[in-house]
């Protein structure tokens, strides 16, 4: 028989809710206020990823088209997505995400796109600084969206991988080191906050995260970089299985852990950092079941939620 849910039980949910949302709205000024207060002591060693994103959509994006999906909004050349209307809010979770950026990095170090235009490279980094820049102008100090959790993390490690081949040439003017203020700002706040991140891959790139920007860190925190790796460390644990499957047995999982632990490992090498042993074996096993999952180059058995994959990304690792 099913248990009937009393009013009492009813009401204490509801004012439950009702606090978790004060919280949330209350807290945002002051949550501004505790993130102007951080500056950046300078970057360095971040990750150097291949490429995996698609140089015919890093054009779309210089003429000011995102195409994300099955949705599309265009700005045109000069204009940004940060001031008009997103066409829906999965739309504005990629488009906050950053994922995109993988695509003006793969446009910039395209050699058939470079050797038509030989000054592409430098387009596609000023148009990513732009880009982001005017993100930080809306949203930099926080928002209830597009700082969340989720988001928080994509666009974490979008940042994080695609610093190098687009905005690490600017780190010594005033744009560069707003940039990296505010790329501190927001893993301060993921510091406090990466728990409430969904579990899962997103957890485990949250953690990912943390580490990656403790051991890039010019003047770095040795204890927390220990104490970010531990909780990588015990995320590898509980999602990563001993055939080297993830939990989900989503073989996309597979590919998205691998991608994470190797900015992991590329980051702390940089940095003359040795990598856990949990890494290691990690990456060790995940290696051989993307081989399993794979029914031809580029293309990944497809169940348990999972699609074909990504033939960009797959080659990429």
């Amino acid at each position: 028989m099913a248990k009937r849910i009393g009013t009492g039980e009813i009401i204490a949910q509801a004012l439950r809710q009702g606090r978790r949302r004060l919280a949330r709205d209350l807290g945002g000024p002051f949550r501004s206020l505790y993130l102007k207060n951080i500056r950046s002591p300078g970057l360095a060693n971040l990750p150097d990823m291949p490429d995996r994103g698609d140089p015919l959509q890093g054009l779309k994006i210089m003429d000011g088209r995102f195409v994300l999906g099955s949705q599309a909004l265009d700005v045109g050349a000069h204009g940004d997505p940060w001031s008009v209307p997103a066409p829906s809010p999965a739309y504005a979770e990629k488009l906050h995400g950053f994922g995109w950026l993988h695509d003006l990095t793969a446009l910039g170090r395209s050699r058939a796109h470079v050797r038509k235009n030989p000054g592409l490279k430098a387009q596609t980094a000023l148009r990513a600084g732009r880009l982001i820049d005017r993100w930080i102008d809306v949203y930099g100090g926080w928002n209830p969206f597009a700082w969340r959790e989720d988001i928080l993390t994509e666009r974490l490690f979008a940042w994080l991988v695609n610093w190098t081949a687009l905005l690490g040439h600017e780190t010594e003017d005033v744009a560069g080191t707003r940039r990296e203020t505010s790329l501190l700002r927001q893993l301060g706040q993921l510091r406090k906050s990466w728990r409430q991140t969904p579990e899962g891959i997103l957890r485990l790139k949250a953690t990912a995260c943390l580490v990656i920007g403790a051991s890039c860190v010019q003047k770095r925190q040795n204890a927390w970089l220990d104490r970010a790796m531990d909780m990588l460390d015990d995320e590898i644990e509980r999602q990563i299985l001993s055939d080297g499957g993830h939990i989900s047995r989503n073989p996309q999982d597979v590919i998205a852990t691998l991608e994470i632990l190797i900015a992991v490992e590329n980051a702390l090498d940089k940095g003359g950092v040795t990598g856990s042993r949990e890494i290691h074996r990690a990456m060790d096993r995940l290696g051989p079941m993307l081989s399993f999952f794979q029914l031809g180059p580029g293309q990944m058995a497809a169940f348990n939620g999972g699609g074909t994959g990504d033939a960009r990304q797959i080659k990429a690792l």
